[in-house]
């Protein structure tokens, strides 16, 4: 018989363990967790309506109120016929940007004559012009597409005075709302007469005179005055060294830039007076190769020359010549951007610093573009009076349109940035005017565009100072 194994567990005598654990078990599974008792919720009172109540006089109590006890007071304002305590001196025209069916009208008056050029002029006569009316095309193209409404009136001016006085006879220029240029002193002096005695404005896009006659409100430059560009390079100067390492150089022609210097340099120093050294040469010097009468101790040189470019000429070379091996700043004037590649030597030797009212950053994409477009359409690279002419056409415009005929009130808080030229105009107050006055219309020489770029030549050209 075969004998085979059983697969049940024999019993070891414990057998009431399986019984304890199906027994604790199943009381288990019939308990259930506690669970909170909620009384049953209490019904909501009635919302009563509160009215309003109004005080009785007569009673001395408050009472319901009813349309009987209840009256609106209503206070009727009068003119007393007095003078205001708080006045607005500033006497700002208005404006006519909200009248959206105005066409502003811009005369933009231009040398653009070859004949009768003077020596004054750049050694392109009057080619520059002719590229500030491409940009100025251009400018007016590229508001097309916008909202701006406005008609430019180009106006070809000879250099006489009775070619002006017969352009300002034009009911065209008469009934504009803003004249553009023009050129020579003479000529921008009776324009700014008949500007503010016909209430137009008027913008100098190339010179910056502030010393003419006829100076008002109406009066704008679109370019920094030479007192500003002191200013914003003797903050620099000071920014970078110390009163003793100064030297003011040039003939005695420029004493006045001199002193306006040393004045700058003076509040600069909380008013405290300061001693600048300086190297002053007659006007008719002859510039021979001894250079003993520059001073050679100083590490920064201001060469308060900018009128005649062989004078600067003279004066960088001897600079050169003295320093020797030394390391020199020298501060020059804005007119010496446009100076020939002949100076070039020199500016990068000496590390010329001016100070600009137009940089042409020919790195940016925007100049890019525009030399690319003006060079579709003239066959010819722009002038940097291309990009001057594209940027105030497009922010005069601008201007108008956003503030009317009182724009020129608001540049200052206003501010612009163009692809060659920035705009802050600022209202230029003689400083001896009470500072209650200050804020008189009648009491502002004129308005000045104050935003200026320090440029140092370096890498054979100016770069923008960072």
């Amino acid at each position: 018989m075969t004998s085979v194994r059983s697969l049940l567990q024999q019993s070891n005598g414990n057998e009431w363990l399986p019984n304890l654990g199906l027994v604790l078990l199943l009381l288990i599974a019939s308990c259930s967790t506690p669970k909170k008792v909620i009384p049953p919720s209490q019904p909501v009172p009635p919302k009563t309506e509160s009215k309003p109540e109004v005080f009785n006089p007569t009673t001395g109590k408050y009472e319901t109120a009813t349309p009987a006890n209840t009256r609106v007071d209503t206070i009727i304002w009068k003119d007393s016929g007095k003078e205001p305590y708080i006045q607005d001196k500033s006497n700002n025209p208005v404006g006519s940007k909200n009248d959206p069916g105005h066409r502003y009208r811009i005369s933009l008056l231009l040398p653009l004559s070859d004949e009768d050029i003077g020596k004054d002029m750049s050694t392109e006569g009057s080619e520059k012009y002719f590229h500030y009316y491409a940009g100025v095309k251009m400018g007016a193209e590229k508001i097309k597409d916008s909202l701006f409404s406005v008609d430019i009136n180009i106006i070809d001016l000879k250099p006489s005075m009775a070619a002006l006085n017969n352009i300002l006879k034009d009911p065209k220029v008469a009934t504009s709302d803003l004249i553009l240029g023009p050129l020579r002193r003479d000529q921008i002096s009776e324009t700014a007469k008949f500007a503010r005695e016909k209430n137009i404005l008027m913008a100098a896009p190339w010179n910056s005179f502030r010393t003419i006659e006829n100076l008002s409100a109406n009066y704008i430059l679109l370019k920094a005055s030479l007192p500003t560009h002191c200013e914003t390079l003797a903050k620099y100067i000071m920014s970078q060294n110390k009163f003793n390492d100064i030297c003011l150089v040039g003939r005695e022609k420029s004493t006045a830039l001199m002193n306006y210097f040393e004045n700058e340099f003076q509040r600069l120093n909380n008013g405290v007076p300061v001693m600048i050294a300086r190297s002053t040469v007659k006007d008719d010097f002859k510039f021979s190769d001894d250079y003993k009468y520059l001073d050679t101790t100083k590490s920064v040189y201001v060469v308060t020359e900018y009128e005649e470019p062989d004078v600067v000429f003279n004066f960088l070379r001897h600079l050169n010549q003295m320093r020797k091996t030394k390391e020199i700043t020298v501060i020059g004037m804005p007119s010496w951007l446009d100076y020939s590649r002949d100076f070039m030597s020199l500016f990068s030797q000496l590390k010329v610093v001016i100070s600009s009212s137009t940089f042409v950053d020919i790195n940016s994409d925007n100049v890019i573009a525009f030399r690319k477009s003006f060079f579709q359409e003239y066959q010819n690279f722009p002038l940097k009076e291309a990009y001057e002419g594209y940027d105030a056409i497009i922010y005069l415009s601008k201007m108008l349109n956003e503030f009317g005929k009182g724009f020129n009130y608001y540049g200052d808080v206003h501010t612009y940035s163009g692809i060659s030229t920035d705009y802050k105009l600022e209202k230029v107050i003689e400083a001896n005017t009470p500072v209650d006055d200050r804020l008189n219309a009648n009491n502002i020489e004129c308005i000045e565009n104050k935003a200026l770029y320090l440029l140092r030549y370096d890498q054979f050209r100016f770069n923008k100072i960072q």
